[in-house]
């Protein structure tokens, strides 16, 4: 059954997806007002400046090579990634919707979009994009415990664990897919949850 606020929620996410959408379609229908030699310049500029922490310089360096190359995926994205790790949340979100239909097999983009929408406490987008990310891409483990994560924020704690654990294990045990903290404190299992401390710190994670 889909909770009340999933439904009420639904129109108005649908119309957020199919406007993406046409616009990136629209995009890639002007391949004649396309330069993705310099997109590419201003592209490997934009990537120096963010290595470099320039967030500012990136962000401007990305908007040239997507004004040289609007039907290129890859400087939206670009673009919504360091607008992410600028804290301007509603940018990156913004971008990185254009950019997913244009590079649909690029995981990286989809799951930084997903951690902006757990950040801003949309959890119901957060869980469509999980669960379309988990049909497309379902042996990786990155993206079931990502999805786990939604599933706890949206309070199905118990099977979002189940999720994490089976991630964790099917990883190797790599403690950058051990994120169940939230889901032991949820549960109140203090245990757990100092055994999880423990399991990242020995991990090489300096903190919870």
């Amino acid at each position: 059954k889909i909770p009340a606020r999933r439904r009420r929620c639904a129109p108005a996410r649908f119309l957020l997806k199919l406007s993406a959408t046409i616009l990136a379609l629209f995009l890639c229908a002007l391949p004649l007002t396309a330069d993705r030699a310099a997109a590419q310049v201003h592209l490997a500029q934009g990537n120096d400046l963010f290595n470099r922490k320039d967030m500012r310089g990136a962000i401007e360096a990305f908007s040239r090579a997507i004004s040289e190359d609007p039907t290129w995926g890859e400087p939206w994205g670009m673009r919504g990634f360091v607008k992410y790790r600028d804290s301007n949340f509603t940018g990156a979100i913004e971008d990185l919707t254009i950019a997913i239909p244009m590079e649909p097999r690029r995981l990286d983009f989809r799951m930084y979009r997903v951690q902006t929408y757990l950040y801003l406490d949309r959890i119901n987008e957060a869980l469509e994009a999980t669960e379309e990310n988990n049909r497309l891409f379902p042996a990786e483990s990155e993206v079931a415990s990502q999805y786990g994560r939604a599933l706890v924020r949206a309070g199905d704690v118990d099977r979002g664990l189940e999720i994490m654990n089976k991630a964790f294990e099917a990883s190797g045990r790599d403690v950058r897919l051990s994120p169940r903290a939230d889901a032991y404190f949820r549960k109140a299992d203090w245990a757990a949850l100092a055994q999880e401390a423990e399991t990242a710190i020995a991990g090489g994670a300096p903190s919870m």
